[in-house]
């Protein structure tokens, strides 16, 4: 325990480690910022109901000047029908804005919700464009879904803000382009929790905590009589200074997730509002069929996964750090492993072996929502694999790295 203690005071009190601190929370603060502009307010719907109540007067105002004119019958079916047509317009968005103002968010979802209903009512079947019907299964069983639980909807809702992998890449580059502007983004703080995870947890972020962490066995001169030689000379074993040295890394990893979590929550709550934790996550199933999890869930699920995947990735800097003894070099070989490893991953990912493949699971949003099982069609790439592989991986590695460091000391 006191060397587990000597070792976290040592990293957490270096300038170094303080600085990439500083340089996280900046970050964070910079996606808040992006992710809090690009938020769909009460006042945005309140704006886009008026513009189309706008265009729809307008739209009836020319049908009257025609029939003033005499350019038109009012007595025309067609223009009857036009007239009727631009009034249930005008009557919705009537609606809509009264509802978003009064926060009557079970008026907006049931919109929605109808919506769906008369496309499945209609009997179309849709699997080539965008949305695809499993699309709008997932958009009306997610409206439905809050509606049910009473939470409070994230923005946009509409059936294109929706997108999954069924949905495939269109032309004109237009319509990309309204895909990508209609992603939903939300500065509540369990949302925006989500997102940064999402965002996060992957090799960009495993290759934060290697630079972080980097020189915790090169700084102390590995092969050259430096101060972890000292250590050796104390009455301990070689073995608990190893093992110490890990744990601490184990331990302070922990503990800047947990913090991690706790300011974005902060930053969320102070600015907008803490959010739904129950709010629905898509999660894939076999044979185009899907559920959803919780979202305080799903972030949990993939902050344990990502933390064995960190625990992975430090074990191979142990071994890189003891086979060169330089800390430049054993994070840049490092990191070149871990990135080469990912993307020959996705050579081996349909076959048997990849769910025993480490690397496999650096993509950890997409492996807790079974996007990589589906899109792979191998549905043993799961998350809970994921944990004992990671796990048994790190294990095999430190067992070699601890192995060559007494074959060296000796």
């Amino acid at each position: 325990m006191k060397l587990i203690l000597f070792e976290i005071k040592k990293l957490i009190t270096s300038t170094y480690f303080l600085f990439m601190l500083v340089i996280l929370a900046l970050f964070i603060c910079s996606y808040y910022i992006y992710n809090y502009m690009q938020t769909v307010r009460v006042d945005d719907i309140v704006a886009d109901a008026e513009i189309f109540i706008t265009n729809t007067k307008r739209g009836l105002d020319e049908i009257d000047a025609a029939i003033e004119a005499g350019e038109i019958k009012k007595d025309s079916p067609k223009v009857q029908s036009d007239i009727a047509h631009y009034q249930n317009i005008m009557e919705e968005n009537e609606t809509k804005k009264a509802a978003a103002l009064a926060h009557d968010w079970d008026t907006l979802l049931d919109f929605e919700i109808a919506g769906g209903e008369q496309w499945f009512k209609t009997g179309l079947t849709n699997n080539y464009i965008w949305p695809t019907d499993f699309t709008m299964s997932v958009y009306f069983e997610r409206n439905k879904f809050i509606k049910e639980h009473g939470l409070q909807p994230v923005f946009p809702i509409y059936l294109f803000s929706q997108v999954t992998i069924y949905d495939e890449v269109f032309e004109p580059p237009e319509i990309e382009k309204d895909k990508e502007r209609d992603k939903i983004h939300s500065s509540s703080a369990v949302y925006f929790l989500y997102l940064l995870f999402s965002l996060g947890f992957g090799i960009i972020g495993a290759g934060f905590f290697l630079f972080l962490f980097g020189d915790i066995l090169t700084k102390e001169g590995i092969g050259r009589n430096g101060s972890l030689y000292l250590l050796y000379t104390q009455p301990t074993r070689r073995g608990n200074v190893f093992i110490s040295k890990y744990i601490s890394l184990s331990l302070i990893t922990l503990c800047i997730l947990i913090s991690v979590a706790g300011f974005s929550l902060l930053l969320g709550t102070t600015f907008d509002r803490f959010g739904e934790l129950q709010y629905p996550v898509l999660i894939y199933e076999p044979e185009m069929a899907f559920h959803f999890m919780p979202m305080w869930q799903f972030i949990v699920l993939a902050a344990s996964l990502f933390y064995l995947v960190l625990l992975f990735c430090y074990a191979c800097l142990f071994f890189f750090s003891y086979l060169t003894k330089r800390t430049a070099i054993a994070i840049g070989l490092t990191v070149a492993f871990l990135f080469i490893g990912v993307q020959l991953s996705g050579q081996f990912v349909q076959t048997n072996f990849a769910a025993f493949n480490p690397f496999t699971y650096f993509h950890v949003a997409d492996i807790v929502s079974m996007e990589v099982a589906v899109l792979q069609n191998n549905f043993e790439l799961s998350i809970y694999n994921g944990y004992w592989v990671l796990g048994l991986a790190s294990v095999v590695v430190l067992l070699v790295t601890y192995f060559m460091s007494r074959r060296h000391a000796q």
